[in-house]
């Protein structure tokens, strides 16, 4: 194979590029950003082909490798029982199979949290719980609750296998997918039954509009989740050394996704309380974005935003109007010096909120034997590198963006969030990053290679 070509669809814009592999590495021959059009995502496609110089009849005679987020991703509520326990598995599994929670549940819920389900009206309801052989009563009660669920959303059960005839009872006018336990035993987290579950309705969820059923007749094949095609090329990239040591954050205008790849805890001396972190772990967070969850960023984040504003003496008025604009307008770029500011601001609230919801937490708890330290979540602390990626982190922003994360990481939250210290900066100028992971499916170790070329080379 000479050249061959990678797609992504992102839900702001539409990337493509034509690679070539050649000693041990795949070099970039041509590449072409154009705005993604929600309306109607082929009309953006074929603007992309035609500045690549290709036609959709010219794709029959070229390999293509394809990813979409154009949706924003696969929006999920999950439910589980114990909030450290199956409601986390229920979470990771998500975000593993490039879906983003909108909501989740612990323990018993109520009518009133069916009615915001049925009003968020996600893609896919999750519903986990219990341990093969474990608890039933809190289960069969959210089934119950669950069972006048709006019949469109789509149910996966991946709770304990005892109660699996009565799911299928509860909901037998619902689409019901039925899976393995997320968490069998408390020693073996069982993720990856449901998160194929969730690919499967990836693909059958986002061909029902916008047109993706055209471009995968033009292409000739399905697309993957952009974010499960990132964190499998991040695994990729690890399968043959020690577990590297960097994260990834992906700015988008839809979701900020965070990955990372580093040891989940580096202290021997710590306790562990809940299941253990993954070496390599995605979250996403669907309420943080550059242009389509903009407002829903600037809420998240008030009180940091207020006070670079202060610093800078702008006015949150006009901040507000601002994010109204690009929350309109998703493809709107900052046009005054003003604006170009308040990106700045927006951007770095949400790298530093992603990835304090990343990292996990430790305190000092007295006993009887002294004083110990309890660990819930992620250790980031000793992370050496950030990467960042997504439209606002791969272009001239970049410079400016590595001093204000660099600023804000270590003095921003208390010293109990495990976050970054004392990392490098480098960031994908050339927005490569998720092209190189579509480009992974027919030259891994090309791919990987490239990639540890680009970013990790003297790390």
């Amino acid at each position: 194979m000479s050249q061959f070509l990678s797609i992504d669809v992102g839900s702001t814009y539409c990337k493509g590029a034509l690679f070539s592999p050649r000693g041990g590495l795949l070099r970039l021959d041509s590449k072409v950003t154009v705005p993604t059009t929600p309306d109607y995502l082929p009309s953006g496609v074929c603007s992309l082909l035609e500045k690549l110089k290709l036609s959709s009849t010219s794709l029959k005679s070229i390999e293509t490798v394809w990813s979409s987020s154009a949706k924003g991703g696969l929006r999920v509520v999950a439910l589980g029982i114990v909030p450290e326990l199956t409601s986390k598995m229920a979470r990771e599994v998500a975000c593993s199979a490039g879906a983003k929670i909108v909501a989740d549940y612990n323990y018993k819920i109520t009518v009133e949290d069916l009615e915001c389900i049925n009003k968020v009206a996600p893609d896919i309801l999750l519903l986990t719980g219990g341990t093969d052989g474990g608890n039933e009563d809190i289960l069969l009660h959210n089934a119950e609750v669950l069972k006048d669920l709006n019949c469109d959303i789509p149910v996966i059960y991946a709770g304990n296998r005892a109660v699996r005839p009565k799911i299928r009872e509860m909901f037998f006018r619902h689409q019901l997918h039925i899976t393995d336990n997320v968490l069998p035993d408390m020693e073996h987290p069982n993720p990856l039954p449901a998160r194929n579950e969730i690919g499967k309705i990836f693909i059958e969820q986002i061909v029902k509009g916008k047109g993706l059923q055209e471009i995968i007749d033009m292409i000739g094949s399905n697309p993957l989740p952009t974010p499960y095609s990132l964190l499998e090329f991040i695994r990729k990239s690890n399968e043959n050394d020690k577990v590297a040591n960097f994260c990834v954050i992906d700015l988008g205008g839809a979701t900020t996704d965070f990955y990372s790849c580093c040891k989940a805890m580096n202290n021997s001396g710590v306790i562990l309380r809940g299941l253990r972190e993954p070496d390599i772990k995605r979250t996403v967070e669907g309420d943080i974005g550059m242009r389509v969850s903009a407002k829903a960023a600037s809420e998240v984040a008030h009180d940091y935003i207020v006070r670079q504003l202060e610093m800078l003496n702008r006015h949150y008025a006009d901040f507000e109007h601002y994010v109204e604009k690009i929350n309109l307008q998703p493809d709107a770029l900052p046009e005054t010096e003003q604006e170009i500011e308040f990106d700045r601001i927006l951007a770095t609230s949400c790298v530093v909120i992603a990835t304090e919801r990343h990292a996990g937490r430790r305190r000092k708890v007295y006993t009887v034997n002294g004083q110990v330290e309890v660990q819930t979540g992620k250790d980031l602390s000793g992370i050496a590198l950030i990467i960042g990626t997504g439209g606002y982190l791969s272009g001239q922003n970049a410079d400016f963006m590595k001093q204000a994360i660099a600023d804000v990481l270590p003095h921003e939250r208390d010293e109990s969030y495990l976050m970054p210290r004392n990392p490098e900066f480098r960031f994908d100028q050339s927005y490569l990053l998720p092209l190189l992971a579509n480009a992974s499916r027919l030259f891994p170790e090309a791919a990987v290679n490239t990639f540890n070329e680009m970013f990790l080379k003297e790390t």
